[in-house]
């Protein structure tokens, strides 16, 4: 039931395509903003809120998360950059950016 459920509400009210359609996780679009849906078989259960930003954006955050003594890993996705790290109540945040090229050239400086 949940499954027949699922698959009529994501095509036909929200108008997302399944995973096996589409080729990735479910995203949910509207207005520019995107919500990711996907299940994780190789790692545990979490929650990770994740950010969509510019690639000036990491100008700031690289700093602050320094400043803030804030662990953080930067990850090279081929088509992305992203930063990864914790806020103060463990929650894993990641803070993505798609303008590839620019945003490697800004995280590289801070290697």
């Amino acid at each position: 039931m949940f499954l027949t459920v699922n698959i009529w509400l994501n095509q036909f009210v929200v108008g997302c395509l399944s995973k096996t359609i589409q080729g990735g996780p479910l995203v949910i679009s509207n207005n520019g903003a995107s919500l990711s849906l996907f299940l994780r078989t190789s790692q545990h259960p979490g929650h990770t809120m994740a950010f969509g930003v510019v690639g000036s954006a990491f100008i700031e955050l690289i700093p602050t998360l320094k400043d803030k003594k804030i662990p953080f890993t930067i990850s090279d996705h081929d088509v992305s950059m992203s930063v990864y790290f914790c806020d103060l109540s463990n929650n894993k945040i990641e803070v993505t950016s798609y303008e590839y090229l620019h945003a490697k050239q800004i995280l590289e400086n801070f290697a």
